[in-house]
């Protein structure tokens, strides 16, 4: 079973106090988020039906994103009834090939899930390593396009921000898992790998 439910991402608040809005997708008592791009006081959002009080411009925008995703949500159970899958299911909510996943998206699905499973400990790790890497690179990119030469350049690049060996390791351990995790769900294939010829170095403390 899978439930499409619009909500506000009360993780983040933005500087003007307002919450994002954003689609919540339940499947297989996993969960993903699909960003709308809109954000929006909370006593202006109506949790029940979704809609915001003082905007029917972006109430009819919402309506059109909600009905297009829902036949697109529909569509997929029916072409995979009992093998659906979280990641592949937003995927075609979205009309993305796996080329178009992002390294962030991605990462922020595993970070959800991590929550979900209530490995608090784990997600905040991620999210994390997410934010250190992210201060460096453009994680909004497709997986084929971060190489072994970036990984490289990244490392560089940290330790010349003053990062220890150890806690650079933590963070590309992390990137790292990620990585595999994008393989493991044939987002990326496996010739791809930039961690191959890669050893996250440790020192002794």
């Amino acid at each position: 079973m899978a439930t499409l439910n619009l909500t506000l991402d009360k993780r983040r608040i933005k500087v003007d106090r307002t919450y994002p809005i954003v689609f919540k997708l339940n499947c297989n008592r996993k969960q993903a988020i699909i960003k709308t791009g809109i954000s929006v006081n909370e006593q202006f959002f109506n949790q029940e039906n979704g809609f915001i009080s003082n905007s029917d411009m972006i109430n009819n925008e919402l309506q059109k994103l909600d009905h297009k995703y829902r036949e697109r949500l529909m569509k997929y159970l029916i072409l995979n009834h009992g093998s659906e899958n979280i990641s592949e299911l937003k995927n075609y909510i979205l009309n993305k090939t796996s080329d178009e996943i992002t390294i962030e998206e991605f990462w922020d699905n595993a970070i959800v899930e991590l929550r979900n499973l209530g490995r608090l400990g784990g997600a905040n790790i991620y999210a994390q390593s997410k934010v250190r890497i992210g201060k460096h690179i453009d994680l909004n990119i497709p997986f084929r396009k971060f190489v072994y030469r970036d990984l490289l350049t990244l490392e560089q690049q940290m330790h010349m921000a003053g990062i220890g060996t150890n806690s650079v390791g933590v963070y590309f351990r992390t990137f790292r898992a990620i990585c595999n995790k994008a393989i493991k769900e044939d987002v990326v294939n496996y010739e791809w790998y930039p961690f191959r010829k890669y050893t996250i170095k440790k020192e002794k403390t």
